[in-house]
């Protein structure tokens, strides 16, 4: 994929050790608090949760469904999504999860 910029023209490139095709349906959610950056959501790819340290993408907990197209805020290192699509049958989430990220865990709203 090549796109131009001011008569120069760029490649894109994978960054990372991760040669998979990356969803285009992922969430970025930026951390203030540890100065990282979460990527969030699936849509049959292998890590549905990585996270980038500004030196290494690395997989952390993964979601316990695969989703895409959902909402999501964060708030004292904790990440909420909210809604979306499953991955595969295409249909409405109603439901909320929420990512704890000092402990590395998903949580169900609902339970």
């Amino acid at each position: 994929m090549e796109a131009a910029r001011n008569g120069q023209l760029y490649r894109w490139k994978p960054f990372g050790k991760y040669k998979d095709e990356m969803s285009p349906h992922q969430a970025i959610v930026f951390n203030l608090d540890n100065e990282c950056t979460y990527i969030m959501g699936a849509n049959g790819n292998k890590h549905s949760n990585l996270m980038f340290d500004q030196k290494t993408l690395k997989p952390m907990a993964s979601m316990p469904a695969e989703k895409t197209f959902f909402a999501y805020v964060y708030f004292d290192h904790v990440i909420y999504t909210f809604g979306g699509y499953d991955a595969y049958d295409k249909v409405q989430i109603a439901g909320c999860e929420y990512y704890d990220c000092r402990k590395d865990e998903w949580f169900n709203s609902e339970a």
